[in-house]
């Protein structure tokens, strides 16, 4: 049974900044399942640090620079589904793309057994070996925008090519 690991924004105080989009009021929902379609690129302003691979933001999405994609695009298996969400991030004259993560088919993988929840809310998720097996980058349903896990093969790329803004912690599973 391999690992996997949670993608969290890293603990510590980094030097790296928020992304923000100012013209959004409305809060921000991708669909839970299914491809977004329509989608008019954003452009949000970089606030308070430097660039990093994983950009926080205040949309409360999975924001990931061109390294990263390319990293998650190739080492993903043949069973994942990712689209991309092009954004435009900007600091004075600096404009950089980005990509917002969706997953159009999230899978069913946690271990109803373990996992602990408080209504629907998952408040920790324990993931099934069955089900994940053959999967590199993935989440549930029902994870929200921030949740999302990858095999140890897409750790060692990603530490390997010393991507910035995230932390990865080794998932619980049974």
């Amino acid at each position: 049974m391999r690992p996997y690991y949670q993608v969290l924004f890293p603990e510590a105080e980094e030097p790296f900044g928020v992304a923000w989009a100012e013209e959004r009021q409305e809060l921000f929902f991708l669909p839970e399942s299914g491809c977004v379609e329509g989608w008019k690129p954003l452009t949000m302003q970089l606030r308070d640090g430097e660039f990093s691979d994983y950009l926080g933001n205040n949309l409360g999405c999975r924001l990931c620079s061109p390294k990263l994609r390319s990293i998650l695009e190739t080492r993903a298996s043949a069973s994942d589904r990712l689209q991309w969400l092009n954004v435009f991030v900007t600091l004075s004259d600096d404009i950089r793309e980005y990509f917002i993560l969706h997953f159009p088919t999230p899978i069913d993988c946690l271990d109803p057994l373990h996992t602990i929840r408080s209504g629907d809310f998952v408040v920790k998720p324990v993931l099934a070996a069955a089900a994940v097996s053959g999967h590199d980058v993935f989440t549930y349903p029902g994870s929200g925008e921030l949740c999302w896990f990858v095999s140890d093969t897409v750790k060692g790329a990603i530490k390997s090519a010393r991507c910035t803004g995230l932390m990865l912690s080794k998932a619980p599973m049974r």
